[in-house]
């Protein structure tokens, strides 16, 4: 039976690898909503996304643990929502809200996300559904520079809507 993941190689940056952390911070609290509430950047809307995906978290859905604990690393943030990731045209690059700038893409998954178009706009690739951010294997990174940070980005594209316990508008 196929996985129902995907897996994207990204190289991040420094300063993409310091949003990552402070990300990781909003992540840290997924298991104390009253404490994820307290927390000021918690609120922002590009942590959105870890709000919902630590409310999945919670429900005990198998696959909600299988994006966190598997692989050798586990994940230091867990996405969950309607467009959390873009692509560039050319699959080379995405964008993740709350990261800055573009992420530059190492190993692509196949096939890459479906276009979506909206009215007279450019096309563009985005991916809806789950995402867990885990650091890379080392045999994974060996091509990357020294201020690179590898990450292995594990992904269910599905309606986020059909994930177990959430209602997502």
């Amino acid at each position: 039976m196929p996985s129902p993941h995907q897996h994207i190689l990204v190289a991040l940056n420094d300063t993409q690898w310091q949003a990552l952390e402070c990300l990781n911070d909003t992540w840290i609290l997924r298991d104390d909503p009253a404490a994820m509430i307290a927390y000021v950047p918690a609120q922002r809307r590009a942590h959105a996304p870890i709000r919902r995906a630590a409310a999945w978290a919670r429900t005990s859905d198998p696959r909600a643990h299988a994006l966190l604990h598997g692989g050798e690393n586990e994940a230091l943030c867990l996405l969950v929502g309607h467009e959390v990731a873009y692509f560039d045209e050319s699959g080379t690059q995405l964008f993740i809200p709350g990261i800055p700038g573009m992420i530059d893409v190492v190993l692509p998954s196949e096939p890459l996300p479906v276009v979506t178009l909206t009215g007279e706009s450019r096309p563009y690739y985005a991916i809806s559904g789950a995402v867990a951010l885990r650091p890379a294997s080392q045999a994974l990174c060996a091509g990357l520079s020294p201020h690179e940070w590898g990450f292995d980005l594990v992904v269910i594209a599905c309606d986020p809507a059909t994930l177990d316990g959430l209602n997502i508008q």
